[in-house]
């Protein structure tokens, strides 16, 4: 029903072109991982219990078929999962519908081909199939499906089974376009197709675990991969935290240290994107994964947080409040909730550094004995500045010196050797991030007296090697420790 305040008004036609607006669909953002995570989102809706994704390589017309056992459609039924916008993200949805927008099939399948069949067989019902084709939709300016045949092989599939739905992609060319049927595009190709298994295991990962779904990827079932490990790799469980009657729930885990895990363990735990670019949220929503691993706006990803990873559950009823995108891969917490958020998130954090601090630091070995670093922590006892500074009672600076008393240049050898392989990284990360503002400069505090005469003396030294005043004291410039005094450079008297 039309609205009275309408009723009278003058309307035009404004259909948009047909391939125009395909194309735009082609340019949301999806990669193939997330193009085919959103297929077999439809699986699961319908109910399927077995998930087959095959390649068929060929070059660049390599094509693909994902093939599921779910409840399939009639011949009315296609037509209409195959219409753009076929649902209504504000309506209502089956609280398990994994879907939203009533684009998922189309946008993700025109995202990576040019051409999508889908052939389904409903219990009791004939196999039907329909496709839309981007070239023909270009030639013919039309919103229409073509009942273009598809391979008798994978009508043979569905012949010989109670339902069931094969979605067929054709001229995949968003990945094989310039590809040629060799072993180096093949090499290339391969590659791809791991990144897409290893989304898949991921993002399905509670589905796959709680045995209610089997997904094969080029015949060979993927083994889920849980961000939050097990509980023998776990320092940490902190309590469920809920807001909004229940619709959010929130709960961390801070993992164990690299030293818990053999380096098979610690590689696979890394997953595919590696440690560092894993920590963070992980938003699902009816088990389903939409986000893996983000600070969402909060905080940078850094390094001394890597232990630390937060499950977020949402419903349905509430996706639209986060902002849920087309592809399922982006989301934004609610301003309602972000101080509650940032302050659960802030807790798993203090505890994620407290682990990986505590085993940054020199650890304590056998007989109460404690490892003596090279290096050792100071702070300044004026302005409260940090640095690291040479530990001079080492063992191995004093065999330094002995053997400088008899080979200077051996020694010298030595001591850069020790000093490189021990430079502290982790510490001297970590305190970046948490104090950059009082990090000390070199020779601050007491020492500027031993600055001016070192600087005096490489001073003196550039002057016989032919420069003038100007052109050594511009060198002194750009030469650390020198660069961060360049009033001590003016200073500088060439006769003194």
């Amino acid at each position: 029903m039309i609205e009275k305040r309408f009723q009278d008004l003058e309307t035009t036609d404004a259909t948009p072109k047909a391939a125009a607006l395909i194309e735009t669909f082609r340019a949301i953002g999806y990669d193939i991982e997330t193009a085919i995570a959103d297929l077999v989102d439809n699986s699961i809706s319908a109910g399927a219990s077995d998930v087959h994704i095959n390649f068929y390589w060929d070059g660049s017309d390599t094509s693909l078929t994902i093939f599921d056992n779910g409840t399939g459609m009639s011949e009315s039924g296609l037509k209409e999962a195959m219409r753009p916008g076929s649902k209504n993200p504000l309506a209502d949805r089956d609280k398990k519908d994994l879907g939203r927008f009533g684009l998922g099939l189309k946008t993700a399948s025109f995202s990576q081909c040019r051409h999508l069949t889908v052939i389904s067989k409903k219990q009791d019902e004939q196999v039907c199939f329909w496709s839309w084709d981007l070239d023909y939709v270009a030639q013919s300016e039309s919103w229409q499906l073509i009942k273009m045949p598809p391979p008798e092989e994978l009508i043979a599939i569905l012949d010989q089974k109670i339902q069931g739905t094969i979605v067929l992609w054709k001229y995949i060319d968003r990945v094989t376009k310039n590809y040629q049927n060799d072993e180096i595009s093949l090499k290339k190709f391969i590659g791809i197709t791991e990144k897409v298994k290893n989304h898949l295991a991921m993002i399905f990962h509670r589905f796959i675990e709680s045995k209610n779904l089997t997904i094969w990827f080029q015949d060979r079932k993927i083994d889920a991969w849980n961000p939050f490990l097990s509980e023998d790799f776990r320092v940490q469980n902190f309590p469920s935290s809920q807001y909004c009657n229940g619709e959010v729930n929130v709960k961390g885990y801070v993992l164990k240290h690299k030293s818990a895990f053999t380096s098979n363990e610690f590689r696979k735990a890394g997953g595919m994107r590696g440690w560092n670019d894993h920590q963070g949220f992980y938003i699902y929503r009816n088990n389903r994964m939409l986000v893996s691993g983000s600070w969402l706006g909060l905080w940078a990803k850094e390094e001394h947080f890597k232990l630390a990873r937060i499950a977020i559950d949402i419903t349905s009823e509430i996706d639209s409040d986060w902002q849920i995108d087309i592809k399922k891969a982006i989301a934004r917490i609610p301003a309602n909730l972000r101080d509650n958020i940032r302050s659960n998130a802030a807790d798993v954090r203090a505890v994620a550094v407290t682990v990986y601090r505590t085993k940054t630091k020199p650890t304590a070995s056998k007989n109460g004995l404690s490892v003596t670093p090279i290096w050792k922590e100071f702070t300044t006892s004026g302005s409260k500045k940090w640095g690291f500074r040479v530990n001079r009672e080492h063992p191995i600076i004093n065999e330094t010196l002995r053997i400088a008393e008899s080979n200077p240049k051996k020694a010298f050898k030595l001591l850069l050797r020790h000093l490189e392989e021990t430079v502290p990284v982790k510490s001297i990360f970590i305190k970046e991030a948490e104090d950059s503002y009082n990090q000390a400069l070199p020779f601050e505090e007491g020492k500027r007296d031993e600055l001016i005469v070192l600087m005096q003396d490489v001073y003196k030294t550039l002057l016989e090697s032919g420069l003038n005043d100007h052109q050594a004291k511009t060198k002194l410039e750009f030469l650390e420790p020198f660069n961060y005094y360049p009033e001590e450079i003016k200073n500088i008297d060439k006769n003194e």
